[in-house]
């Protein structure tokens, strides 16, 4: 959702009737992945987009949200050039281990780790690749009303 130049600045409310505009309703299950820059100026930042994206699939729907943790990976597997190939012994034997409620979510952008620590949910158990998600009700009673 990319906010055109407006004159007046996002708020939870602005943000939940975009979304509705764009086609979510209650009971939806919804994957985001923001962008501060895209949204612009939210009265409340990160934790404004949260409630609006909360509020917009409702008590019924479901959020999802990559939440990775890439300082946890293997180096070898990083590619990054500024680790030498030499360290990556020492670094696979001291990284610490992954805990998907205290690991913080790094490169997905300044929504995502507020989003992780929100709600408790369900933690993804692989660091480069975890999502998370905010049900509201159980599993397997999601379904779009007619």
């Amino acid at each position: 959702m990319r906010r055109p130049e407006t004159t007046a600045p996002a708020t939870v409310s602005s943000l939940v009737a975009e979304l509705q505009a764009l086609g979510v309703v209650l009971g939806d299950i919804v994957m985001a992945h923001t962008s501060m820059r895209a949204i612009g100026w939210v009265i409340g930042g990160e934790q404004a987009i949260v409630d609006a994206l909360l509020q917009s699939v409702g008590p019924s729907g479901t959020l999802v949200m990559p939440t990775q943790s890439w300082q946890l990976c293997d180096q070898a597997f990083l590619g990054e050039d500024h680790v030498l190939e030499s360290w990556w012994p020492i670094i696979r034997n001291e990284l610490p281990a992954y805990h998907p409620a205290h690991t913080p979510t790094r490169t997905m952008g300044a929504v995502a780790e507020p989003f992780r620590t929100y709600i408790p949910g369900d933690n993804a158990q692989c660091p480069p690749s975890s999502f998370n998600q905010r049900e509201r009700t159980r599993r397997g009673h999601h379904h779009r009303p007619p």
